[in-house]
């Protein structure tokens, strides 16, 4: 008997940790740069919620070209441009609340670009 107590005392413990609601994953990620090894990465939405007036991150097209920059809450400003045609298609996938990565040659020129769409980064602010 005190061994049947026991495991239903487990099995509704158990089961009452499958029912506690979760909040989704939450990853901040404010913008940060190094120019040592020469990239920036950060989340849109924590750039543009920052409470400094810095932080900011992002990319253009223009008529085949990309033009990347950011800027970290310090005030450290890098970019680099780019015609690759695979670095193109992935910014085509930015989204408001996307987050990037990318690091440049000491020619300014982009060398590599991540494009990150998880849920886990925060939303911009409307």
């Amino acid at each position: 008997m005190k061994k049947a107590i026991q495991s239903l005392s487990v099995a509704l413990f158990v089961l009452s940790i499958g029912a506690v609601a979760h909040a989704g994953s939450k990853e901040p990620w404010p913008v940060s740069i190094n120019t040592t090894s020469r990239w920036a990465q950060g989340a849109f939405g924590d750039a543009r919620n920052s409470s400094d007036q810095n932080q900011f991150i992002g990319c253009s097209i223009n008529n085949g070209q990309a033009y990347c920059a950011a800027e970290d809450a310090s005030g450290h400003f890098v970019s680099c441009v780019t015609t690759a045609t695979a670095f193109l298609n992935a910014l085509n996938s930015l989204n408001g609340d996307s987050a990037l990565y990318f690091a440049y040659n000491t020619s300014g020129v982009c060398s590599s670009l991540i494009v990150y769409n998880y849920s886990y980064y925060a939303p911009k602010a409307q």
